[in-house]
């Protein structure tokens, strides 16, 4: 039924642009005929239109050459109409070859399930399916990597005291769990070790945002030191490499990961445009969904960058993304998105494309 109507909408569609050009065609016949009778008399029916259409001028002058001067703007015009459409269709049928492989990311692990940045988040990912996991590391006052989103514990435990002024083994004493559930009461802070071993045991890959307080250098080394021991891609390097993805929203310190290992796989988060993005040194982007625009994602994959777009829990604005061929998104809502995504992996490709149109024409 759902094909029935995508047709039908098409057909409609297809109707609006043979009126349109029939439209112009026939602006076109009348601007030729009445700048030939506006040549042989000037003076008659000066009126009979209300404006002036032969393009020319009223005596046939000017640029176009009257009659000659319209049918050039009127075929300018078709030209213009034949190319865009061929576009419209050419961008349509480039979702029939994209493959439906786009990777959801947990952010801050299953965090509407279990409470984020912790090893029951990682678990719940991990159980749902998950491709990646996604989560923050800090460092504390004695150099201890800890999974950690806030510069402070006021939100978590009702504390006001900031995670980089405080030991590992203070960090390590708060209760990062009651304030979601008591289910959850007793959990802990866990350190960036703890969090690589349960993603191992879960079969799960990794996206380590590193959070730096003015200790890039410290922190990538540090980070990357843990990340070597733990690095579980299967076969070969590049298996590693795929298994964990370093990002950051700061430039500083994906350089300094860039120094300490050429090879890791780095990805830039952000927040706003500004600038050609595709200059950043890095492997991938991770935007927020306002930015991903068809025209950033073609832009950014003639650059050789993949494009992971965060703030995804609408499963049509999954769709959209999917069929504009992005790699990854970052959810919280991955179980959504994984039934969606197995959804749209089952559609034929005459239904990718009615689909494609659909969302095109309506927006959703």
């Amino acid at each position: 039924a759902l094909t029935a109507i995508l047709a039908g909408a098409a057909l409609l569609a297809y109707a609006a642009v043979a009126f349109a050009i029939s439209l112009l065609v026939t602006l076109g016949d009348v601007s030729a005929v009445h700048a030939v009778w506006m040549r042989f008399a000037p003076g008659a029916h000066a009126s009979a239109l209300p404006v002036d259409v032969s393009i020319g001028g009223r005596n046939g002058g000017g640029n176009g050459g009257g009659a000659g001067g319209t049918r050039w703007r009127v075929g300018a015009c078709l030209c213009v109409v034949a190319v865009g459409s061929g576009l419209v269709a050419a961008r349509l049928l480039e979702t029939v070859r994209v493959p439906i492989g786009i990777e959801v990311t947990a952010h801050r692990g299953a965090a509407r399930v279990a409470p984020e940045n912790t090893l029951a988040s990682i678990r719940a990912a991990a159980a749902m399916g998950a491709d990646r996991v996604e989560f923050d590391v800090m460092q504390s006052a004695d150099g201890g990597l800890v999974l950690f989103h806030d510069t402070d514990l006021r939100r978590i435990a009702n504390d006001p005291r900031r995670v980089a002024g405080m030991t590992l083994e203070e960090l390590r004493g708060i209760d990062a769990g009651s304030w979601f559930s008591a289910e959850f009461a007793g959990e802990r802070i866990p350190t960036l070790e703890e969090a690589l071993d349960e993603a191992v045991r879960g079969g799960i890959a990794v996206n380590m945002e590193l959070k730096a307080a003015g200790d890039e250098e410290t922190l990538a080394q540090r980070a990357l030191a843990v990340l070597r021991e733990h690095r579980n891609g299967g076969a070969g390097e590049e298996g590693a490499r795929e298994w964990a993805i370093v990002t950051s929203l700061s430039a500083g310190t994906l350089a300094a990961v860039r120094r300490e290992d050429p090879g890791a796989r780095i990805g830039l988060i952000v927040t706003a445009s500004v600038g050609d993005l595709r200059r950043a040194d890095v492997d991938l982007l991770a935007v927020e969904s306002r930015i991903a625009t068809g025209r950033f994602v073609r832009r950014a994959k003639q650059a050789g960058l993949q494009v992971h777009v965060w703030g995804v829990t609408d499963p049509d604005q999954f769709t959209r993304l999917a069929l504009q061929g992005v790699e990854g998104v970052i959810t919280s809502e991955p179980g959504s998105l994984l039934v969606r995504r197995a959804e749209l992996a089952r559609l034929t490709e005459v239904e990718r494309l009615l689909l494609a149109f659909r969302m095109r024409v309506l927006g959703h």
